[in-house]
């Protein structure tokens, strides 16, 4: 009787280890999505931040003709 308690308990000790590994490893599985998504999401921005600084240089110079149009402008009258 003995020996098949030694034995249940040895499965039950084998099945929570394998269970805990297969937890482990989701877990892990799901942290490098999560990293990956993050890195994606990362170089998303950075190309939003790129096109919005080109936008802003473009709308600076545009000022910047407009402003000199204006006082020629007003060199005139």
């Amino acid at each position: 009787m003995s020996s098949n308690v030694r034995y249940i308990l040895s499965a039950i000790s084998l099945v929570l280890s394998a269970t805990a590994l297969v937890l482990c490893t989701l877990r892990f599985r799901q942290k490098a999505k999560d990293s990956i998504h993050t890195d994606l999401e990362i170089e998303e921005l950075k190309a939003e931040r790129d096109s919005l600084q080109r936008e802003n240089r473009i709308l600076r110079v545009e000022n910047s003709y407009l402003k000199g149009i204006h006082s020629q402008t007003s060199e005139k009258n």
